[in-house]
């Protein structure tokens, strides 16, 4: 789900629409432009082992071809922004897991994204470190004005993002709002099937054609939802968003 977004993998049918650009229709020249917004957080790092923690960072903008002035002060702000200013020459096997996701979270933060990708942010941490990349990235949304969508199986997730979308096999099966505070009793049931069917914002539409009002779930923006695969996609980056999936 996530690869679509940035067209990583085609849209085979239905439509994905980021920022009003169809990318069922977006002609080739344009993807370029499209991935520009977007900063990926993956789940394995992908840092190279034999590089240092600044030329891992660095790599995004000089195959941009940017100047080794901005490249010198964009890295080291982002890596400011990260708590990993000190570590700058560190290579990547000497860094705990929690350290190596902060220098994943610089690295997708270079280009100044709209949107935020990542892929089980939390997967490889401990409980602790999770908690902590999971409030830099809350954070982060705050202060830098970024939409963050996460795809997770941690529930620690849920307590701060503004919405959550739950898919099981493909499907959707529920769309709730801010969940914070509620314990995973009060979420899931006994099979771990999501309890709370709820109300979609305006900023992300996850909808299937031929729904009329009656007979579709529908948000204050009137997008439909439904239980199914999922049809239609829509991201909007009017106010910072965390999404979690």
């Amino acid at each position: 789900l996530l690869k679509l977004f940035y067209l990583g993998e085609p849209v085979s049918e239905g439509q994905v629409l980021i920022d009003g650009i169809n990318l069922a229709r977006i002609p080739r020249k344009r993807i370029p432009e499209l991935r520009r917004k977007f900063g990926i957080i993956f789940q394995d790092y992908k840092l190279i082992p034999t590089r240092t923690v600044y030329d891992n960072v660095a790599l995004v903008l000089e195959a941009a071809g940017a100047k080794n002035r901005l490249i010198q002060k964009k890295v080291k702000s982002v890596l400011r922004l990260v708590g990993m200013e000190d570590r700058l020459k560190a290579l990547p096997p000497s860094l705990s897991g929690g350290e190596q996701q902060r220098v994943v979270i610089a690295r997708a933060l270079l280009n100044d994204p709209e949107i935020i990708l990542a892929d089980e942010p939390t997967g490889n941490l401990d409980l602790s470190t999770g908690e902590e990349i999971i409030t830099l990235l809350k954070n982060l949304s705050k202060e830098r004005g970024v939409t963050i969508i996460s795809a997770t199986h941690d529930i620690k997730m849920l307590n701060v993002s503004d919405q959550v979308v739950w898919i099981r096999d493909g499907r959707i099966e529920a769309i709730g709002g801010d969940l914070s505070g509620r314990s995973a009793d009060q979420v899931f049931d006994a099979d771990g099937r999501a309890l709370l069917p709820g109300m979609i914002d305006d900023q992300v539409h996850f909808r299937e054609p031929g729904l009329t009002r009656k007979s579709g779930v529908r948000g204050e923006s009137g997008a439909a939802v439904a239980g199914g695969i999922i049809r239609y996609m829509e991201v909007h980056n009017t106010k910072p968003l965390t999404v979690t999936l």
